[in-house]
């Protein structure tokens, strides 16, 4: 399902129970990774358990998507990840160890870190 605003429109995923009654709603955010088929996996499973579960896409809109595509998550958390632990707060040597990358990972890197720290 898709839900439209002025501007943009955000896509979620709507798991119910199969009577068509009434049941307690759950709003279920997804991990890092979007609107996998994990989540919707577990939306299901609470929906044969007796709940409504609508599961929004946080990253569909059109503003993010480019951005938070699964390549740049993926390259964002493999730089972080490269980073030894005692310099992770230190500006300095994360732009530095940044502006080692190849052009496209750190387009990649800085895009989903501006939106997401």
């Amino acid at each position: 399902m898709k839900y439209e605003t002025k501007d943009d429109s955000v896509e979620a995923y709507l798991a119910a129970p199969a009577d068509n009654d009434r049941h307690p709603g759950v709003i279920m955010i997804h991990e890092i990774f979007g609107l996998d088929a994990h989540t919707r996996n577990v939306a299901d499973r609470l929906a044969a358990e007796g709940y409504t579960v609508l599961a929004p896409h946080l990253f569909s809109s059109k503003k993010l998507s480019a951005s938070l595509s699964s390549q740049n998550i993926a390259a964002a958390m493999k730089f972080m990840m490269s980073i030894p632990v005692d310099k992770q707060r230190d500006e300095q040597y994360r732009a530095d160890e940044l502006a080692k990358l190849p052009e496209d990972e750190k387009k990649a890197v800085t895009e989903v870190n501006q939106i997401l720290f």
